[in-house]
């Protein structure tokens, strides 16, 4: 059971990685203030693109051979897109970013998004957390890996950011919805041990830390690999700003919690679907 769940969530949850390590840069302010610093900082752009990378990873996990009946991975990638609706998870987003910043706050971060080198970075941004880029970024992980300072500057914006610990608390969040569910499935009525499996989870997590890191860290300097060092620590004095820091702690916390919230929901879908079914995973 553990074993077959895995192989689904271990390429779902790197691109998962890719995705929210690439949300580094993006807040009581107005409506219309949040939502331009949600499109110009590229927020907008990439969690609309949540649904088709949780898909892409879901048919890559298919490809690798879970014996899953078809019309179950079709029931799995349905309701994967309404659990992660963009629009329900900006919502939750929009509504902490207006809590966290003041006017005066988003208007100094209007400044420099709406600056040359905001627009670069964040173009940078956008096109590293596509399906297309996971791909890519894999084939290029050994120069990456090589390119000592891009990979200090990754590795400064991921303590900045606390990134690594953001994605093995996704990853055990993850792990223990979609094992509860595949488990619920599996035997309907049988109460599910949560305990356990939250050790067995944590215990792999810890196991795997440094290589969690490593992919944290190669997907940050896949972004930022054709950016010249001079605007890399130009963006590095932006960050280290108390706006933009306060900004990127709300950003991420509230990412955190809205796709904690639509992988519980996701899981519970499962475990109807399954359950109905009445078939063994």
């Amino acid at each position: 059971m553990m074993s077959h769940a895995t192989r689904y969530l271990r390429q779902t949850l790197t691109l998962l990685v890719l995705l929210v390590v690439s949300t580094f840069s993006f807040g009581a302010a107005s409506d219309a203030s949040i939502d331009k610093l949600m499109d110009l900082s590229g927020l907008t752009k990439q969690v609309a693109q949540l649904p088709e990378v949780i898909r892409a990873g879901l048919q890559q996990a298919h490809q690798g051979g879970a014996p899953i009946a078809e019309e179950d991975f079709q029931a799995m990638m349905s309701s994967s897109r309404e659990a992660f609706e963009p629009s329900r998870i900006m919502s939750g987003i929009r509504a902490s970013l207006q809590a966290s910043l003041s006017e005066e706050q988003v208007a100094e971060l209007l400044t420099w998004y709406q600056s040359d080198l905001g627009r670069e970075i964040t173009r940078a941004e956008e096109s590293g957390s596509t399906p297309e880029a996971y791909q890519q970024m894999i084939a290029e992980a050994p120069a990456l890996l090589a390119d000592q300072e891009k990979m200090a500057f990754s590795q400064t914006v991921n303590e900045l950011f606390g990134g690594t610990d953001m994605a093995m608390d996704l990853q055990k969040h993850s792990s223990l919805a979609v094992y509860s569910a595949l488990m619920t499935a599996s035997q309907p009525g049988t109460a599910v041990n949560i305990g356990e499996i939250e050790k067995q989870v944590e215990a792999g997590l810890q196991q795997n830390r440094a290589s969690i890191e490593q992919m944290v860290l190669i997907s940050l300097a896949y972004s930022y690999r054709n950016l010249e060092q001079e605007k890399l620590a130009q963006y590095e004095a932006f960050l280290k700003q108390p706006a933009a820091t306060e900004f990127n702690q709300a950003a991420m916390s509230s990412i955190d919690r809205e796709l904690k919230n639509s992988i519980t929901e996701w899981a519970g879908q499962l475990a109807t679907h399954f359950a109905g079914t009445s078939k063994q995973i």
